[in-house]
């Protein structure tokens, strides 16, 4: 019987009980995982257990994989594209079954299928691997400068004259133009995204019936992208502005921000590979009819809390991309009165200001249980176990008011006269004394 255990000491370094002939050449390995500060367990179940347990005998094999694994480490490249690199051979060697010429038994087949979901998935945020050399998505290698997408499809540039309008990033000082927010992208992933482009396109252009019949977790895949590449791009000018200004420190992001941005990659993953969504959907997705033209382009996002809004051509889309439908909701209410009413501008600004704000305020978020089934990832959503109004904390009057302020100063409105009573801002949507629903028509601000 062959014998694997693996154990973490309280200094973070792995011991690997194996046959002492292969001993030396993984604790070679472990010293170059651990100068490389590379992400420890990940990379040493996926890369030292492929050396591990190839067969007695088999030296040329067993020396390639610990090659692949040396050129990851001296490349600084996350374990997830280590694992990539190898997972071919070692599967070949079909490792968790008998081999009777030596009476090794492999691991088990729990390891085994946690192993292979390991194995086919990139993770570029578990130490902010932003390489262009990388698809941003799959973590397939490039091979040319051109191997980019656009974060914004590039009909919605030409529709709009984008390419060359100037975009604020994260910083409020940073500016991008359009048609330089770009992700690298391997030719597989840049296919199935100019496919589902072409989906939105033609619904965006046929305009609110046709986008209501967009299936949700499509709108999530596109609004995501766009997301995902604005932040990509964001986390690039704050590592650079680190470099340049941070005494030597390395930027790094908060392990709330880590594991948020590490579960929206991988349920963008969804455009790759088969993912099913058990339970309550990741996210909330609202459609509603707006009264704009089709020379409209509004769009608003708040990349790390997973915010998307966008208006346009008769409609307007609002995302919270990480809520487990939680925000949707808690403006249940508001929503059924809205109904498929259309909106004048002014509403629409207010109802994306409530669900920014209601999104902040969510306190209880939901954790995923990540199995897989066959070839497929399965993202089973385990909400807390609270009543709705307890998942948020208070709404408060003063802060929401200078908030909307910020989304009405199309109109003129201010901090200054937003608030009806104190602490009670104003609203277009809703009456401040019978909270029936406001006529769009009654409204005469200028659309």
């Amino acid at each position: 019987m062959y014998i694997f255990s693996l154990l973490v000491n309280k200094n973070d370094n792995i011991f690997l009980k194996i046959r002492n002939t292969q001993r030396q050449s993984l604790i070679l390995l472990m010293q170059l995982t651990d100068y490389y500060q590379l992400p420890y367990l990940p990379f040493a179940i996926n890369t030292l257990s492929a050396a591990a347990f190839q067969p007695e005998g088999i030296t040329e094999r067993k020396d390639q994989l610990l090659s692949a694994a040396r050129v990851c480490c001296v490349r600084k490249l996350p374990f997830h594209n280590a694992a990539i690199q190898v997972s071919k051979e070692f599967q070949r060697f079909e490792w968790g079954r008998m081999h009777s010429n030596n009476g090794m038994t492999g691991i088990g087949q729990f390891e085994c299928l946690f192993l292979q979901m390991l194995t086919s998935l990139f993770n570029p945020i578990e130490n902010l691997y932003l390489d262009d050399k990388a698809c941003f998505l799959s973590g397939t290698e490039l091979n040319g400068e051109k191997e980019t997408i656009s974060v914004f499809p590039e009909w919605i540039m030409d529709r709009f004259s984008l390419w060359d309008t100037t975009f604020t990033m994260m910083d409020n000082v940073t500016m991008i133009k359009y048609r330089d927010l770009r992700l690298p992208c391997s030719p597989r992933v840049k296919s199935i995204l100019c496919d589902l482009d072409g989906e939105i396109q033609s619904a965006f252009e046929q305009g609110f019936d046709a986008l209501k019949k967009i299936p949700e977790e499509h709108l999530f895949q596109w609004m995501g992208k766009i997301i995902y590449g604005v932040l990509y791009n964001d986390l690039i000018v704050e590592g650079n502005r680190t470099k340049r200004f941070g005494g030597g420190k390395e930027f790094e992001l908060s392990p709330v921000l880590k594991k948020r941005f590490s579960l929206f990659h991988l349920m963008l993953q969804s455009l790759v590979t088969p993912v099913v969504f058990k339970g309550a959907k990741p996210w909330s997705i609202v459609v509603v009819k707006v009264k704009y033209s089709k020379d409209i382009f509004n769009y608003r996002d708040d990349a790390i809390s997973l915010n998307f809004s966008l208006g346009v051509n008769g409609f307007g889309i609002i995302a919270c991309l990480q809520d487990n439908g939680a925000v949707v909701e808690h403006e249940k209410s508001l929503l059924e009165k809205i109904g498929e009413q259309t909106l004048h501008p002014v509403q629409f600004e207010e109802l994306r200001a409530r669900f920014l704000y209601a999104n902040y305020l969510l306190k209880h978020r939901a954790q995923y249980n990540i199995q897989t089934s066959g070839e497929t990832l399965v993202v089973e959503t385990e909400l807390p176990g609270k009543p709705n109004d307890q998942l948020f904390a208070a709404w408060n009057g003063n802060t929401f008011g200078q908030l909307l302020a910020g989304y009405w100063t199309a109109w003129g409105l201010t901090s200054n006269n937003v608030f009806s009573l104190p602490g009670v801002p104003v609203s277009f949507l809703e009456n401040d004394y019978t909270q029936e629903f406001i006529d769009p028509v009654s409204i005469k601000l200028p659309y």
